[in-house]
């Protein structure tokens, strides 16, 4: 199949539009926050470079600019991984399968 594996649905066993309704929402929260998340990292990030072009970056104040980039950077990972485990939970078993195989696990996740 040539579609983007995000988008596959298998044909032979096609989602309930209560199911596809679900995986959308769970998608476009997941966006929202990770949108929210990204923005608050990237200013991070440009503060961090302003510090070191203004050459007034120290080991102080690096120490507690990439410690305040740790928190945020976590919490995405933990909202994108977080979502996988809910649409896990939301599929039907043989489509539990399918999902692994499409994200690319190999046989020990279910």
């Amino acid at each position: 199949m040539a579609a983007d594996r995000r988008t596959r649905t298998p044909s032979a066993s096609p989602a309930p539009s209560a199911q596809r309704a679900a995986a959308e929402g769970l998608r476009s929260r997941m966006l929202d926050e990770a949108r929210a998340l990204g923005a608050r990292i990237v200013a991070l990030e440009q503060e961090l470079d302003r510090l070191f072009a203004g050459g007034t970056a120290d080991t102080g104040s690096l120490a507690a600019l990439t410690a305040s980039l740790g928190s945020p950077s976590g919490r995405l990972r933990e909202v994108h991984l977080t979502t996988h485990i809910a649409m896990r939970d939301a599929l039907r078993p043989e489509q539990r399968a399918l999902y692994a195989q499409l994200r690319g696990y190999g046989s020990g996740h279910r």
